[in-house]
């Protein structure tokens, strides 16, 4: 099992201690120049979506900028390439079968034949269409389309909130055997009682449901930690500003610790039965 943190800021790079771990560099909200950086500096990377791109396999502009990122596909040797699955207001698109097709055949044109691709579940999101909460139509989009699947355990707790099942049933109507990637972070609760997704430190909730997941998905490689608080410390001083750098980074070691128990005990309890 291999295990990643979510790539935060340049200034908190200065701060982490990662042996063989990954950075998971997301595709919105970034750059292409940024990850060339990394890639120099010889960090192990995972990529997330299209650099730069929404992230969504949906996306009729998904691979407006495939050529580059390409290149950085096959030096970065990435096992998989991995989407959401949504449906935002702002895409044009909304033929959804001829938009992923034409993604997928211009990801495999361009990065390889044989890459797999994975889509992500999502959670609901405001003004948006919720059909890709459906665990049963991410799982006829991955055999339609031999597609892997990528968990992100919060994002799945708040949409089975949504629909007022439990997480077990859930998840039990996901294409687990398809796992080949797991993301977990925190989430909160809105002032209405309903939780959203927000990428805070993972809770005792989000660590049972990977201990519980884990034993159902054999085939995951890779667990990230995403992680991601706000990094925008221009108000505060020089020294304020290091000491918030190795907070964060004190925090994603310790989730980092906690998760790579996790996977070890299922592991050992595996072998064991």
């Amino acid at each position: 099992m291999d295990f990643a943190i979510n790539y935060v800021s340049a200034e908190a790079m200065l701060f982490l201690k990662l042996k063989d771990n990954y950075i998971k560099y997301p595709g919105m909200n970034c750059n292409i120049e940024t990850l060339k950086e990394l890639i120099e500096k010889r960090y192990k990377i995972v990529l997330h979506g299209l650099v730069p791109s929404s992230g969504s396999i949906t996306d009729p502009h998904l691979c407006d900028h495939i050529e580059e990122f390409a290149k950085l596909v096959k030096i970065t040797n990435q096992r998989w390439l991995s989407f959401h699955l949504d449906y935002k207001s702002k895409y044009i698109s909304t033929d959804f079968d001829v938009t992923i097709r034409h993604n997928i055949s211009e990801i495999r044109k361009y990065c390889g034949e044989n890459i797999p691709i994975l889509i992500e579940n999502v959670p609901p999101i405001d003004n948006c269409q919720d059909w890709f909460i459906n665990p049963e139509i991410i799982s006829q989009y991955c055999e339609k389309y031999d597609l892997g699947f990528l968990l992100d355990i919060p994002h799945a707790i708040v949409a089975a909130n949504s629909r007022g099942e439990q997480i077990e049933k859930y998840l039990s109507k996901l294409p687990l055997n398809k796992v080949r990637e797991i993301h977990i972070s925190g989430f909160v609760t809105s002032p209405e009682g309903s939780l959203k997704d927000a990428h805070t430190e993972c809770n005792y909730k989000v660590y049972k449901v990977l201990e519980y997941v884990l034993y159902k998905t054999p085939g995951c490689e890779m667990i990230t930690i995403e992680y991601c608080p706000k990094t925008n410390f221009s108000f505060l001083g020089n020294m304020e500003k290091i000491k918030k750098y190795k907070d964060i980074c004190v925090s994603q070691q310790f989730q980092l610790t906690r998760v790579r128990s996790i996977a070890q005990k299922v592991k050992k309890e595996t072998l064991n039965s």
